[in-house]
């Protein structure tokens, strides 16, 4: 059966798309640190998932941030500031592997002894076909091919400097009627090598039933921002079993939301972000409003409803006491 394998890049928040090739590659991203004029070794291994004999061609190819999401892509190396496959040397010859056979495969970084500081990065990766010659600086698709991505520090003078461009909520709104409450955060990373910027978003509101102060993790995963490039990160405010609502719901699907969602007020979030082995901090914030207002009629409707029925009780209990009373 055929599988797309999705490869996640933990430091780069790169997402590499994979082909229906059913070969686990791991680990799907290795980070490096090293001098100018060093050797490092390193391995992949290698799983043939499927019932059948497989051959697979490995190949390095230079990648850079595309967009904004995360996803890398692949250009040529004499167009690429960042290059590091002319550093990666591994044997391009064809790996032969047996049904459900492991194999690991060894390959090493040779670090020029002029390198400049700053980072690098490649991805080395394993296709059915024999490696086809890359041409052109254009990002290069890769479907059909799975690989880990490999990211280098080279040591000396980096440049490590980073803007925050933009918090807001999605859609840029200032009012909602539930949780969740989607937030993003744009990090430029206007230095020579990769940044991973973590901290946390901080919400507060007016009212203590809503259960704040609630802090938000930023970038969990360690995705990178790659040098010279936009990274987004998305973080939500939700609750267990409330998920976001893609379509336009009824009002019967709106009041679950309010229900299950339930905030009101409101709330200011506050970010707080690091970044660089100094731990630079950047912070921002955004306020909006929360405020159930089905839900809320709803409410008062039934209250409504029941004072009134209360009353009329009231009246009915009052009149039959009266009246036993008379017979009496």
């Amino acid at each position: 059966m055929k599988r797309f394998i999705f490869i996640t890049i933990l430091l780069s928040g790169v997402l590499l798309a994979q082909g229906a090739l059913a070969l686990t590659i791991s680990p799907p991203k290795i980070e490096l640190d090293a001098n100018p004029g060093s050797i490092i070794n390193q391995t992949i291994k290698l799983f043939n998932e499927t019932e059948e004999a497989r051959i697979f061609y490995p190949a390095v190819q230079d990648f850079t941030a595309r967009g904004e999401t995360g996803e890398p892509g692949f250009v040529a190396k004499e167009k690429n500031p960042y290059s590091l496959a002319d550093w990666i040397k591994i044997d391009i010859g064809p790996i032969a592997l047996s049904p459900k056979e492991r194999k690991e495969i060894q390959f090493t970084v040779q670090v020029p002894e002029n390198a400049e500081p700053g980072g690098r990065y490649a991805g080395i990766l394993f296709s059915t076909q024999p490696p086809e010659v890359m041409q052109g600086a254009t990002p290069i698709a890769v479907a059909g091919k799975v690989g880990s991505l490999v990211l280098l520090r080279v040591g000396g003078e980096v440049v490590e400097f980073g803007r925050l461009v933009e918090f807001n909520t999605e859609d840029k709104k200032g009012f909602y009627t539930h949780l969740p409450i989607d937030f993003y955060i744009r990090f430029e990373n206007l230095g020579n090598v990769h940044l991973k910027p973590r901290g946390e978003v901080k919400l507060q509101g007016l009212l203590d039933i809503t259960a704040t102060p609630t802090t938000l993790l930023v970038n969990e995963a360690g995705g990178n921002a790659l040098p010279q490039s936009i990274r987004r990160y998305d973080v939500s405010w939700t609750k267990p079993g409330v998920k976001t609502a893609d379509v336009k719901l009824s009002l019967a699907q709106e009041l679950k939301h309010q229900w299950k969602g339930f905030a009101i007020g409101k709330f200011t979030a506050r970010l707080n972000l690091y970044y660089g082995t100094e731990a630079r901090q950047m912070t921002a914030e955004k306020s909006f409003w929360v405020f159930p207002w089905l839900l809320i009629l709803v409410i008062a409707v039934v209250a409504a409803v029941l004072a009134f029925g209360l009353k009329i009780g009231i009246k009915k209990y009052n009149a039959w006491i009266i009246r036993r009373s008379r017979i009496r």
